[in-house]
C-alpha cells in the first residue's frame, strides 16, 4: 500500500515540475543591448501617458514599460509625442514598440498585436442639460475624437450617422469641450474623469454608459517577429504584484489573471481532487 508521504511527495513533484515549466516556458528575453528599444505613445492621454512639468514622460503606461525594462534588463527610451505620430513612426520603423492600442481589423494591416496588460472602459461625456440619454441621441451632436484613435473607427462601423471631430491628443478633444467647442467626447473614461476633475468641471458634464471595453495591447511593426517574441516573452516574466503595485498608483483594476495561471491553478485543483479519491480508494480495500 502506498504511503500518505510518498503520495504527498509524488504530488509536489507534478506542481514544481509545472511551475518550473511554465517558467522556462516565460524565461526572460534576449536582447543584445546595442541601443535602447524606442517606445511610444502619445504625449497627452493622462493619465496613461503625459508630459510632466519638466517634459519627462508620465503615466500608467510609461510605469508599464519601465517596469518591463527593469525586469527584462533591456533597455528603453520612452517618447511621447502626438498620436498620429507614434503610429507613423512604428509603421516607418523609427520606434520598435508602440506602448498599447485597441486592437482594430483595420489596424493589424499595419501592425502585429500582443495581448493585453490592462483593460480600460471608454464612454461619451455630454454637456448637462443636453437631451441626450444613449448614444442613438448623438446624431444631431458634434462629437470629438483622437485622430486616428479607435473611436474613429467605433463610430463609423457602429454609429456612422454621428458627426465626429478629430483631435491631434486627448487632451485637446477635452480642451474644447470646455471652450464649448464641443458638447460632447469620446475617449477612455479614465482620462475623462482624470482631466474633467483636473479643470475642475467635471459636474458640467455626465457620463453615457460605457460604449466599449477593450484590452490595450503592445504593438510592433508587421511581420517584426524577433520584436514581437521579445515583446511577449517580457510580458510573460512581470511578476504579479509589480503590476498590481503599478496600476495601484494610477487607480486603474489589474488585469484578468493570465490564462498560464489558470491552468496551473487547474492543474494543482485536478491532483487536489484525484489524492481525494485516491485515499478513499484506498481506505475502502483495507
Amino acid at each position: 500500500m502506498v504511503s500518505v508521504w510518498h503520495f504527498m511527495r509524488f504530488v509536489l513533484v507534478v506542481c514544481l515540475v509545472s511551475i518550473r515549466a511554465e517558467a522556462g516556458l516565460a524565461a526572460a528575453p534576449e536582447w543584445d543591448g546595442a541601443r535602447p528599444l524606442v517606445v511610444v505613445h502619445s504625449r497627452n492621454m493622462p493619465p496613461l501617458s503625459f508630459l510632466g512639468a519638466y517634459g519627462e514622460p508620465k503615466g500608467l503606461i510609461v510605469d508599464y514599460w519601465e517596469l518591463w525594462s527593469r525586469v527584462n534588463g533591456v533597455p528603453i527610451k520612452m517618447v511621447l509625442t502626438d498620436w498620429v505620430e507614434t503610429l507613423r513612426m512604428v509603421r516607418d520603423g523609427e520606434a520598435d514598440i508602440h506602448g498599447g492600442m485597441f486592437y482594430t481589423r483595420e489596424r493589424a494591416r499595419e501592425f502585429d498585436f500582443e495581448g493585453p496588460f490592462v483593460d480600460m472602459d471608454s464612454a461619451v461625456a455630454v454637456r448637462k442639460g443636453l437631451p441626450v440619454r444613449s448614444m442613438a441621441d448623438l446624431k444631431d451632436v458634434t462629437l470629438g475624437v483622437l485622430a486616428g484613435g479607435y473611436a474613429v473607427q467605433y463610430l463609423r462601423d457602429v454609429y456612422p450617422d454621428i458627426r465626429q471631430k478629430p483631435y491631434k491628443g486627448t487632451a485637446q478633444v477635452v480642451q474644447a469641450a470646455l471652450r464649448g467647442e464641443i458638447d460632447a467626447l469620446l475617449t477612455e473614461r479614465v482620462t475623462l474623469v482624470h482631466l474633467l476633475g483636473e479643470a475642475g468641471k467635471l459636474d458640467e458634464f455626465r457620463m453615457l454608459d460605457v460604449a466599449y471595453r477593450h484590452g490595450i495591447r503592445p504593438v510592433v511593426a508587421k511581420g517584426n517577429r524577433r520584436m514581437f517574441e521579445l515583446v511577449k516573452k517580457g510580458m510573460e516574466v512581470i511578476p504579479g504584484r509589480a503590476l498590481e503595485r503599478t496600476y495601484s498608483r494610477w487607480t486603474i483594476p489589474t488585469p484578468s489573471v493570465p490564462s498560464w495561471l489558470i491552468a496551473l491553478a487547474s492543474l494543482a485543483l485536478l491532483i487536489l481532487v484525484g489524492g481525494v479519491f485516491f485515499f478513499l480508494f484506498q481506505f475502502r480495500r483495507r
